[in-house]
């Protein structure tokens, strides 16, 4: 899938986003790692279009960083995104408390590291 068509997806699930990714009213805890994971696998759609765009809208967050996390490859696609997570996840089933950003990040970062060094 290439950047733009991520990108189209993302702006195409934003509700999901929105709904998935955001504390309601009153509440100030960030989406859970272990409910992310959970809405990945669920036999709903909803909980699965909202498991693709919380991981697009991560993408989008790390993307610009000046230290990026993880640094994806131009191939790789959102099944490749979510099947890492969820194998990330799977090893660490019970210590998933941390924030979901945090959890993609992580699990994103083994998957996809960025080079030590760069060179121009």
């Amino acid at each position: 899938m290439t950047r733009s068509a991520l990108h189209r997806l993302a702006v195409g699930l934003s509700l999901a986003m929105v709904l998935a990714g955001s504390p309601a009213a009153g509440q100030d805890q960030p989406l859970a790692a272990e409910t992310l994971l959970d809405q990945c696998v669920s036999e709903s759609l909803n909980a699965r279009e909202a498991c693709a765009a919380f991981v697009l809208k991560s993408v989008d967050r790390n993307r610009p960083a000046p230290e990026p996390a993880y640094c994806l490859p131009a191939s790789a696609i959102l099944g490749d995104l979510r099947a890492r997570f969820l194998a990330w996840g799977e090893t660490r089933r019970g210590r998933l408390d941390m924030p979901a950003d945090d959890g993609l990040a992580a699990a994103l970062a083994e998957a996809f590291p960025c080079p030590l060094t760069q060179s121009g």
